[in-house]
């Protein structure tokens, strides 16, 4: 497998996954702003360029790759996107005039073989649907939704953001169709009736790039203010993200679709042995508990309060992770943040049996433990016997006929007033600066993303880490896809 990268230095780079090395470099005249794979055909690669022209290149022999045709030539033509349509044989251009021009993949002429007037102002982005229908959205604000089998015919104009739309994708079942742009606001809309259903917000800066992933039930969003979000298309739900000064994670039902960017290398040798640690421990990703201490007030605690109360799985996933650290002390601060969203949640505690509990996790910076949050908490006839608990908040818990033989809850916080924990995010080293475009690798095993930071970066999916870091661009890289 391939992946192809293209950016502000005129080039588009082919990468070999599994070493990282480049095996070939394209040249343009001027900054390559969008790349994509022939779907029919993986030994063709199509470029669009500043510099006006469309080429489509054979990558077969990657010692010698060649310019199979060209097309355009003039800048304001051919200046923001490409795409193929499913079957290979139309490409789209989205060009600065607000025009569509297409042109037959096969044939030999530099000339469109159509153009219209679709937009009264640049034309920022392209997507086709597994069906064929394209969608294109501008400056104008505008979203359309055209005919496959007749490019000219407009089947449908979505009107509804403020600002320029930067990204569209479509759903891989073509149903339904995702945009967004510089009003900030996801919109997800019915491609049948054309109709807005629903809206994601949660970006503060202008968002530039949409994917859907995990069969379609999942929408991964790009924007400049740095962070990378994943919402639940069904509920609309944005799914547990956890950002520092540092960088962004995201993790979904156990599958980690994207990474936490840190400078720091030690950070990263410190989650990864994290992992490696817990490999049999996977579902501790879903809801982001192996982050930090939680506390009840804590923005993630309050956030999978919402979930416990509208998921009864949810819930007794938690008490699942608290029953696990009986046997596996290891994974101590996921039950005792799992412990602290119960109990924030208004979970009941009467009747259980923790007994033999691990709870708590040593601040090595100051000596002390910080257990789970239990503030107010209401222990009937619970089983503590030979559970750790140290540094628990029990300010105001009521304790009746509960068991205690061996219950350690040395340093057992009193009050709100305890210092907090000062435990180092977990966190992987990253881009240095703003991310264009992501992609998904076809078997869904890998990501690959694009920075302003001139690199192009493999991450394995399934774990989290960071496989490759391709460098070989000497400006910002705005593209990057896989091969079929």
């Amino acid at each position: 497998t391939l992946a192809a990268s293209a950016g502000d230095d005129n080039t588009v780079k082919l990468w070999d996954v599994k070493t990282g090395e480049v095996r070939a470099t394209l040249e343009h005249k001027a900054a390559v702003q969008s790349i994509t794979f022939d779907p029919q055909d993986s030994e063709f690669l199509t470029s669009l360029s500043t510099d006006g022209t469309v080429r489509m290149w054979n990558v077969e022999e990657l010692d010698s790759p060649e310019i199979e045709r060209e097309f355009g030539g003039k800048p304001q033509e051919c200046a923001n996107s490409v795409t193929i349509e499913p079957k290979g044989k139309l490409l789209a251009v989205a060009s600065q005039d607000g025009k569509l021009r297409y042109w037959k993949t096969r044939g030999m002429k530099k000339d469109p073989s159509s153009v219209i007037e679709a937009h009264t102002g640049p034309i920022n982005t392209l997507a086709y649907s597994a069906q064929g229908t394209l969608a294109s959205a501008g400056n104008d604000a505008v979203v359309k939704l055209w005919d496959g089998k007749q490019p000219d015919k407009v089947i449908a104009t979505l009107k509804a953001h403020t600002q320029p739309v930067r990204s569209v994708v479509f759903d891989p079942k073509a149903t339904l169709a995702a945009s967004a742009g510089d009003d900030r606001v996801i919109r997800l809309w019915d491609v049948a009736k054309g109709e807005e259903i629903r809206r994601f917000e949660g970006h503060v800066g202008g968002t530039t790039g949409l994917q859907f992933v995990a069969d379609g039930r999942l929408l991964v969003s790009v924007g400049h203010d740095d962070t990378l979000r994943v919402w639940d298309v069904g509920t609309g739900k944005e799914q547990p993200v956890f950002q520092d000064q540092d960088g962004w994670e995201l993790t979904y039902r156990g599958q980690q679709l994207a990474l936490r960017v840190d400078k720091q290398m030690e950070q990263t040798m410190a989650i990864q042995q994290l992992q490696d640690e817990l490999k049999n421990e996977r579902e501790y990703m879903v809801f982001g508990l192996h982050t930090g201490h939680f506390t009840k007030d804590s923005a993630e605690t309050q956030y999978m309060v919402t979930q416990v109360k509208q998921h009864e799985s949810f819930k007794q996933k938690l008490w699942d992770f608290v029953e696990r650290s009986k046997s596996n002390p290891k994974i101590a601060l996921i039950a005792a943040n799992a412990l602290t969203v119960l109990n924030a949640a208004g979970e009941s505690f009467e009747g259980k049996n923790l007994q033999g509990i691990h709870a708590a996790v040593k601040n090595d910076k100051t000596n002390t433990f910080n257990g789970p949050d239990l503030g107010g908490a209401n222990f009937k006839n619970v089983n503590l016997q030979n559970a750790d608990l140290r540094g628990s908040n029990i300010v105001n818990v009521s304790m009746k006929n509960c068991i205690l033989i061996n219950a350690d809850l040395g340093g057992v916080r009193l009050g709100p007033q305890a210092p907090k924990p000062n435990i180092p995010p977990k966190v992987f080293k990253g881009h240095t600066d703003y991310v264009r475009s992501v992609g998904f690798s076809p078997d869904g095993r890998h990501l690959a993303s694009a920075s302003d930071d001139q690199t192009v970066r493999l991450w394995d999916v399934q774990s989290g880490a960071e496989l490759k870091v391709f460098k070989g661009h000497t400006s910002s890289v705005y593209s990057v896809g896989f091969s079929p």
